[in-house]
């Protein structure tokens, strides 16, 4: 008969907690259930052995004539695809008195493999030691619950199952538990934010390459990309190890969300994100909308940004016109423009000139001649130009163009101005 249990809340905190995922093949606690149902046997005569009372495995023959002799045997015990079996039994055990002569205070664990067709072994033949208990610093007296000392112990698997043997030479011991436990590396594991291995057991060794231990992994969102070959190491305590640049990064115009968990989520309306990798959406900076899928943001139209490349950069509107623009006839060749200077700075002014012609032209398309004298200068002005080199008794058009650093970055078509009209005297 063989007892397997998961205790289902124990494996949910050990993976919210550590991720580890463990499985019981055995999980006998006080009182234990398998009910006097191992196999037991001792040498001829008086001695008791191994006894089930009150829950308990017991033995305590230390006062024979000779030395004692017993086995407890469990049942066949299956691998169930397990590479390593971690064995843990919570015992006491009396401590001898100074008169007795086949006392011991200490027993051995054995074990057996084989298959579940083939017989039951009978210690100690076909078993072999694989632990000794040998506690140290017994108190006097009685040993009870509070005193358990838990003994640990190892199988690799090489058959179909085992059997588990407990040697009683004069020990007075009382058995607790036995749980024999393989571990199992989960579905997902710590660190492994957008990765998914598949449920591995655990290996028999911590060896590269060794089988059940080297898993290929894959993106457990659709929306992710890897860079790097998903490959993870299952251990043998249920842990996944896994190289820093393993991982899934979230795609362009998907952001990274740690919850309820670990996920890519679509940029929602101006939000943008334009590389791959795990980091959030970001909101699309002032006078851009978002656009292609999410990846970038552009400006809306009229506005502009110094590096069109630059995502992450606000747009601006280029600068106006000067206000309240005017001209001046100053003789029959030279027209004074002028505007209120701007309290900004950074911003300049520079004018072009147009021949009309006739006054009822407005469109007055025809640049004024390469003769044409501009003082100060056509760029760079504050607050006015004198325009000399003009034909006499004509009207002309002045375009006055506010100039930042980002019209530098913009067609001239796009740039923004103020427009008048002046006329030169009669010649």
């Amino acid at each position: 008969m063989i007892w397997k249990r998961f205790l289902l809340a124990l494996g949910l905190m050990s993976y919210t907690l550590s991720f580890i995922e463990r499985v019981h093949l055995l999980n006998e606690t006080l009182p234990l259930t398998i009910q006097d149902g191992w196999y037991k046997e001792k040498l001829p005569g008086d001695m008791l052995g191994f006894f089930f009372n009150s829950g308990k495995y017991l033995v305590c023959d230390t006062k024979e004539k000779q030395e004692p002799k017993s086995w407890l045997r469990t049942d066949f015990i299956e691998f169930n695809g397990a590479k390593r079996v971690f064995i843990y039994i919570g015992y006491t055990i009396g401590k001898c008195k100074s008169n007795s002569k086949y006392c011991k205070e200490q027993f051995k664990l054995y074990t057996a493999q084989t298959n579940k067709s083939a017989s039951s072994p009978k210690p100690p033949n076909g078993f072999e030691e694989i632990a000794l208990a040998n506690p140290k610093n017994l108190k006097d007296g009685v040993p009870d619950e509070k005193d358990v000392i838990v003994l640990n112990a190892t199988i690799k698997a090489k058959m179909g199952g085992f059997y588990l043997a407990l040697l009683d030479q004069g020990v007075c011991l009382t058995l607790y538990s036995i749980k024999l436990v393989y571990y199992v590396c989960p579905e997902r594991g710590k660190y492994l934010d957008l990765i998914k291995f598949p449920k591995t057991i655990s290996p028999a060794e911590d060896i590269v390459g060794s089988q059940g231990q080297e898993v290929h992994g894959f993106c457990s969102d659709s929306n992710a990309k890897n860079t790097t070959e998903l490959l993870g190491v299952c251990t043998t305590k249920g842990v996944w190890k896994v190289n820093s640049d393993v991982r899934c990064l979230c795609k362009p115009g998907y952001g990274y969300l740690p919850t309820p968990k670990a996920h890519c989520a679509e940029c929602g309306h101006g939000q943008y994100k334009n590389s791959l990798n795990n980091s959030k959406c970001k909101r699309c900076p002032n006078g851009s909308y978002s656009f292609g899928r999410n990846t970038m943001c552009v400006c809306h139209p009229g506005l502009f940004r110094m590096n069109k490349n630059k995502y992450d950069e606000p747009c601006y509107a280029l600068p106006s016109g000067p206000k309240s623009i005017n001209t001046t006839t100053w003789n029959r060749s030279s027209i004074l423009v002028s505007w209120i200077p701007s309290r900004d700075k950074a911003l300049a002014f520079t004018v072009e000139c147009f021949m009309c012609k006739n006054d009822k032209d407005k469109k007055c398309v025809e640049p004024c001649n390469s003769k044409t004298i501009f003082h100060p200068g056509k760029s760079d002005l504050k607050r006015q130009v004198l325009v000399s080199g003009l034909k006499s008794g004509s009207r002309f058009k002045f375009l006055v163009f506010g100039v930042k650093r980002l019209n530098q970055k913009v067609q001239k078509s796009e740039w923004k101005y103020s427009v008048t009209f002046g006329n030169t005297k009669e010649g």
